[in-house]
């Protein structure tokens, strides 16, 4: 992710109030011209990078697991030799087949199955049995599932798939503590939920031609960032009202952001069908001072965006940017050729013209040393808008970050993610839009942790480190998708 911003927090609501100054009711606005004197605003949107899977459990499997049941006391005469007390208590036994799977289903199976991203397959009792200490140990941490923001906060979609709740913690500790019983088994094995269908999308992009990555990067390896140009092809405005990626090679598609630019300000490799080279030149993606920047993030797990009567505007002179991390751990992985793409509803106008605003911070340094360095800020916008979701961002030292707006006195909570992951970030869609009156102080921090503990720091020994747009400079960002007004249903 690269956010190129040259920007006051006065100066950021002067931004806010222009970019939606030309009519959205109409839904035929066009941009504002942003350039010029003084008050040139350079700033530019655009989505995850870096993206690198997190440090996976490396078990030996151990052979063996013992069957569970009850052998018959006569072939002639079956009796039952059990008390109604312990009949209660073999239905409350936690099990493998009963309770466990189920929660490796909504939670583990979409990394952890057969071919993908996870290294070890969950869909064998035997493994997870022997592997049940370090799998209860990884939750608990908070490690798996990969973190995610807080639903408790305020839902989201595809939060029941991504967020593990309390109640099924509790059941792999107790299953543990049981000594991980199997249970009956039903013959089905564990595997990935269905994955949510996208009915009838107007468009499909895809790459023109497959891509077979390199992985060259000597020190980001097993991993490539490649970022592709898609014409979309129409010849008017449109908004995009629904997304989700087109995944070809689900084995080593790790992260897919999708973003927007002027054609003629694309880099002109991203227009050729090898795309470029975009780990560490995120600027590929960033915006024109318009309205290009980040449209999604995706990771495994989440179900596709659809905006009830709202939309994110694209122009007939602008391309869908694809950004594709690629991460290949296997040999057997590292010469497939891949045709991802995105496929998208769309509508010639909305009710809800959505734009995806910056709010975020660049005056900090985080001491070198320090574990848990925050920096706040705040802005108050004096027009009502309604917020449909949210992107944080930070890079590898991040932490947790936070964002919540007061209203009539009292706060309530926008985001919060205790514990922050470069590696699965995340477009947080809200299952309900929320309306925010004009002036309401909207507030966001950002946690670092630049210690030398980090497993994730760059630099050794640590050094202070500020604002910039590399991976080892930071950022604290929530990029927020508004509207102007109250929601027109």
């Amino acid at each position: 992710m690269t956010v190129k911003m040259t920007i006051s927090r006065a100066l950021s609501v002067t931004v806010f109030m222009a970019l939606f100054a030309c009519g959205n009711e109409d839904n035929n606005a066009t941009s504002p011209d942003m350039s010029g004197g003084e008050g040139k605003v350079d700033m530019a949107v655009v989505g995850g990078e870096d993206m690198s899977p997190a440090e996976d459990m490396k078990v030996e499997q151990d052979q063996g697991v013992a069957d569970a049941g009850m052998e018959d006391m006569s072939e002639d005469m079956p009796v039952d030799m059990t008390s109604p007390d312990e009949d209660m208590a073999m239905s409350d036994t936690v099990t493998y087949h009963k309770d466990v799977k189920p929660i490796l289903n909504d939670y583990c199976m979409r990394c952890h199955a057969p071919g993908g991203q996870g290294p070890i397959d969950f869909s064998s009792p035997n493994t997870v049995q022997t592997l049940g200490e370090v799998i209860l140990s990884q939750v608990e941490s908070g490690e798996m599932p990969p973190p995610v923001a807080d639903p408790d906060c305020r839902d989201y979609l595809s939060s029941e798939q991504l967020s593990m709740d309390a109640a099924s913690k509790e059941t792999l500790k107790k299953w543990v503590e049981l000594g991980k019983p199997l249970g009956e088994d039903d013959g089905v094995p564990a595997m990935a939920p269905d994955s949510a269908t996208f009915d009838n999308p107007d468009l499909e992009l895809r790459l023109t031609e497959p891509y077979v990555p390199t992985y060259e990067d000597e020190q980001n390896p097993n991993n490539e960032y490649r970022c592709f140009a898609l014409e979309h092809g129409q010849a008017e405005k449109f908004y995009i009202t629904g997304m989700h990626p087109i995944i070809d090679q689900s084995a080593i598609v790790h992260h897919v952001v999708l973003a927007k630019m002027s054609r003629s300000n694309a880099p002109a490799d991203t227009l050729t069908t090898s795309g470029q080279n975009c780990i560490n030149d995120m600027g590929v993606l960033a915006g024109d001072g318009g309205s290009g920047g980040m449209v999604g993030a995706w990771a495994p797990g989440m179900d596709p965006i659809e905006f009830d009567g709202a939309g994110i505007e694209v122009k007939p002179d602008e391309v869908l940017i694809l950004q594709m991390h690629y991460y290949a751990d296997r040999a057997e992985n590292m010469n497939l050729p891949d045709q991802s793409g995105y496929a998208l509803k769309i509508a010639d106008s909305v009710r809800n013209p959505i734009m995806l605003y910056p709010l975020g911070t660049h005056d900090f340094t985080i001491p070198a040393g320090d574990d848990n360095y925050t920096s706040s800020d705040n802005i108050s916008i004096p027009l009502g808008i309604t917020l449909w979701g949210v992107f944080p961002h930070m890079h590898v030292l991040g932490r947790s970050y936070d964002m919540k707006v007061e209203v009539s006195g009292n706060d309530q909570c926008l985001l919060e993610g205790p514990v922050y992951d470069f590696n699965n970030q995340l477009t947080y869609i809200y299952k309900d839009p929320l309306y925010i009156p004009p002036g309401s102080p909207i507030s966001y921090s950002c946690s670092w942790d630049n210690s030398p503990n980090n497993p994730d720091q760059i630099n050794s020994p640590p050094k202070d480190v500020g604002y910039g747009e590399r991976t080892d400079e930071e950022m604290c960002y929530m990029f927020s998708y508004v509207s102007i007004g109250q929601r027109r249903q």
